[in-house]
This record gives C-alpha cells, sequence and structure tokens, in this order.
C-alpha cells in the first residue's frame, strides 16, 4: 500500500479552488442552502473553457444539472452603461431560460456579470414582466468553495 502521499496529484476541487478563488481578507461567500438538492444550472459566458469541470462538480455532487440553450451567451453587460434596457432584457432572457429550463441555482462564471444580474436582479425582473422566485445567483468561486465543504 502507498503512504506517500506526495506524488498524488491534486483533487478537481483543490485545482478548481486554486484556479478561480483569491485570499481574500474580508471574505463574504454567499451560501445556498440544501445545495446538494438543487437543480443547477451553469452560465459559462462566451468563453466555455471551464463548462466540463463544473458541469463535473455538480453530477459529482449527485445534484441535477440543467442544461439550458443561451448558456454560453452574453447578458449584456458590455452595453450596460449605454444602454440599460437592452441589457437587462439580455439578462433576462438567458436567466428566464435557466429558469424555465428547471434551474434553482444559476452559477455564472463572470464576476462583473454575477455582480450586474445581483445588483438589477429585481429590475431585470420587472423588465421581464416575469419573476423568477426560488432562482438563486451563485458566483462560481462561491460554489467551488461551498462544494469543497459539502
Amino acid at each position: 500500500m502507498l503512504k506517500d502521499t506526495d506524488h498524488e496529484s491534486p483533487s478537481l476541487c483543490t485545482r478548481l479552488k486554486k484556479r478561480f478563488c483569491k485570499d481574500k481578507a474580508n471574505n463574504h461567500t454567499k451560501k445556498v442552502e440544501h445545495l446538494e438538492e438543487k437543480h443547477i444550472a451553469y452560465h459559462s459566458g462566451k468563453e466555455s473553457k471551464n463548462l466540463l469541470l463544473i458541469s463535473q462538480m455538480i453530477v459529482d455532487m449527485g445534484t441535477k444539472e440543467i442544461v439550458f440553450p443561451s448558456q454560453t451567451k452574453l447578458l449584456g453587460l458590455s452595453i450596460l452603461e449605454s444602454d440599460k434596457d437592452l441589457a437587462l432584457k439580455k439578462a433576462g432572457t438567458v436567466l428566464l431560460d435557466a429558469y424555465d429550463s428547471g434551474a434553482e441555482v444559476l452559477i455564472i462564471e463572470d464576476k462583473k456579470t454575477y455582480e450586474m444580474c445581483s445588483k438589477y436582479f429585481k429590475k431585470i425582473e420587472h423588465s421581464m414582466g416575469r419573476k423568477m422566485g426560488g432562482l438563486a445567483l451563485f458566483f462560481v468561486e462561491d460554489f467551488i468553495k461551498q462544494v469543497d465543504v459539502v
């Protein structure tokens, strides 16, 4: 039996934490209660290089992964200042796509996109004319930290 663990490669969670998570003195990590019981979707934006890794983490948790058609579409962050209404409509279209596909939690890869959606969530609902009750937005770093604990 091998007892020397110095040569073992780090786990997937450890590698993802190292890549995404920065140590912060004032860390306000968001947590989702009973995450392992939720239907989880992942929005990767245009760059989907981490899609398979996050997907595997969701599957490894034993929860249901929700795949939705617009998970790689942009949410309007680049036009937020020049055309806020259009940006909120773009974000709303993607959020509703995830919600209507059955997502209870939407993990968002890009920090600024996550902050925009969180900040304007009520306005996005209003611009779309629909409530998305029960849809929790989750930044990918917070998801990785919480899964590492679970």
